[in-house]
């Protein structure tokens, strides 16, 4: 197994992105998501018996999007040639599936093709996390996943809480993290881990 020397926050940033993806199959959170934002932005509210879902995803969301900040943070060159092609190859395409598809129960070609991000963005995903960081600070995210679960729980829209038209860059914004993280753990691999000082 190849070793990629890591700082401490990086390796803890790729266990925790792949834990995520160990709960969830990236087409199970993109729907779950998808039903998330919808209920939230409309003044329905969260039908099944069991609201645990819509809170279990915000908060495992948030999660995400700290771990994708601390590898945006503590970005380096050895993990972008990591994440970007494997030895002898010329990067990432989507003629390989071994570039974007997992080993995951129920992984599927057709099920795993990132559909959100841009081709440069499928090339570096790492672009797509930083877009993701820029767009709010750690707090302001946190605090709009617990506003999202609210709003996705109750008859409040979350369009009276957001300014018209930030609604669909947010959604955007989330579902290119999640396909982006989805490639980090995807390329990684069986890649190990050693802390570097």
């Amino acid at each position: 197994m190849k070793h990629l020397p890591l700082t401490h926050p990086q390796s803890l940033a790729i266990s925790r992105i792949r834990e995520f993806f160990d709960i969830w199959s990236l087409p199970a959170v993109l729907k779950e998501a998808d039903i998330i934002f919808t209920i939230a932005a409309s003044e329905e509210y969260w039908r099944p018996a069991n609201p645990y879902n819509a809170l279990h995803c915000c908060r495992q969301l948030h999660r995400l999007g700290k771990a994708a900040a601390m590898l945006s943070k503590e970005f380096n060159q050895p993990f972008t040639d990591c994440i970007i092609a494997k030895p002898g190859e010329d990067g990432p395409r989507l003629d390989k599936e071994h570039h974007f598809k997992s080993n995951g129960r129920y992984a599927t070609v057709f099920t795993e093709i990132p559909r959100h991000l841009t081709a440069d963005e499928y090339r570096y995903p790492i672009k797509a996390v930083n877009a993701y960081c820029r767009l709010r600070r750690k707090k302001e995210w946190k605090q709009f996943y617990e506003l999202l679960a609210q709003c996705a729980l109750s008859t409040s829209s979350l369009q009276t809480y957001e300014k018209p038209g930030q609604l669909f860059p947010l959604r955007a914004q989330v579902f290119k993290l999640i396909e982006a993280c989805h490639l980090i753990h995807v390329r990684l691999g069986d890649v190990g881990v050693s802390i570097r000082e």
